[in-house]
């Protein structure tokens, strides 16, 4: 009888111990990646949370926190980089290897581009006129508002002139 109490009390002691160890740190929103973490990286955009791990790679978004998918390989992954548009995912691994990912399903096409004020698919000398007709108003053509600061800039401006001849058809 003895040991059976002791038996319970110590399986109660280390789950409360283990529910401890596996409880997020103050401060802390989430616990990313599986197994020994050696590298994290942003995609270039933002949206995505690459995680190197003696696992594979874990890709997170990087919004929600939740996991997109699961790269596996063979050796543990200690490096991840985006290149410079986020299509491909370099993973470098503790046995020499390095693989690359093709990010392009993962990557989600805006549906709205901002920059195009008039929504006629470029963004042109039209769109800063909008933006310039609208200058110095308080959000009253939402369109106009490029950076959705509630008024309408020289930042708005900006930001149209700096897309100039962009496609999006």
């Amino acid at each position: 009888m003895k040991r059976a109490i002791f038996f319970i009390s110590a399986i109660i002691i280390i789950s409360s111990f283990s529910s401890q160890l596996l409880a997020l740190p103050k401060g802390a929103v989430a616990r990313l990646g599986k197994g020994t973490v050696n590298a994290v990286t942003f995609s270039p955009d933002g949206t995505m949370l690459a995680v190197a791990s003696s696992y594979g790679v874990y890709l997170y978004d990087a919004n929600t926190l939740e996991e997109i998918d699961l790269f596996e390989t063979n050796a543990s992954m200690y490096s991840v980089a985006f290149n410079f548009d986020g299509s491909l995912l370099a993973s470098g691994g503790y046995d020499g290897s390095i693989i690359l990912w093709d990010m392009k399903p993962y990557i989600q096409k805006p549906t709205t581009y901002p920059c195009d004020v008039n929504s006629d698919g470029v963004v042109n000398i039209l769109d800063l006129v909008i933006v310039g007709k609208s200058f110095g108003k308080d959000v009253n053509n939402a369109k106009a508002d490029v950076n959705k600061d509630g008024i309408v800039d020289v930042l708005d401006l900006n930001i149209v002139g700096q897309h100039l001849g962009e496609v999006y058809k």
